[in-house]
């Protein structure tokens, strides 16, 4: 089971690549339930210190180490906050968190306190008046470390809704 890929490159950087779990809390029309669902389990933080033993990031200290967890949707996890301080614990330098922007304002604001990027996309089917309200609140304060991406699909009649 692959739960996490990652590489270097010539400009000495690793990205590791946690897919920390495949819960999600929307049921997309174009995502197959063998990559999200609304059940599954998040990977353990013993299994993740595992993972980054394995690894040997510190014997990379050349290396500016980076780290994107996605899955499902990480902020539904009750452990994220110390995942994060895990990862810095582990010396990562820059950690990315893939996320539907359905988490709550304090929890974003907790995380980007701890100087973490967000990758939120908005969800056509999902998106609504609040939603898109609150996530444009987060860019605004914190633009140079939110990206908002958005994503449909042609078959969707109903568009993001105001």
């Amino acid at each position: 089971k692959v739960i996490a890929l990652g590489g270097a490159n010539k400009n000495l950087e690793f990205t590791l690549t946690l897919d920390y779990t495949k819960r999600c809390n929307y049921d997309c029309i174009y995502c197959s339930p063998f990559v999200h669902n609304n059940y599954g389990n998040f990977l353990s933080l013993e299994k993740i210190k595992k993972l980054f033993e394995c690894l040997e990031l510190r014997s990379m200290l050349n290396y500016k180490l980076n780290i994107v967890i996605t899955g499902g949707e990480p902020t539904l996890s009750k452990e994220l906050v110390d995942l994060v301080d895990l990862c810095y614990e582990n010396k990562f330098d820059h950690i990315t968190i893939n996320s539907n922007g359905t988490a709550s304002s304090a929890l974003y604001e907790k995380l980007l306190e701890k100087n973490v990027f967000f990758i939120i996309t908005l969800h056509e089917e999902f998106a609504n008046k609040k939603l898109i309200e609150k996530v444009y609140k987060i860019y605004k304060e914190h633009y140079s470390m939110v990206q908002v991406d958005m994503l449909g699909d042609d078959k969707n009649s109903s568009g993001f809704s105001m």
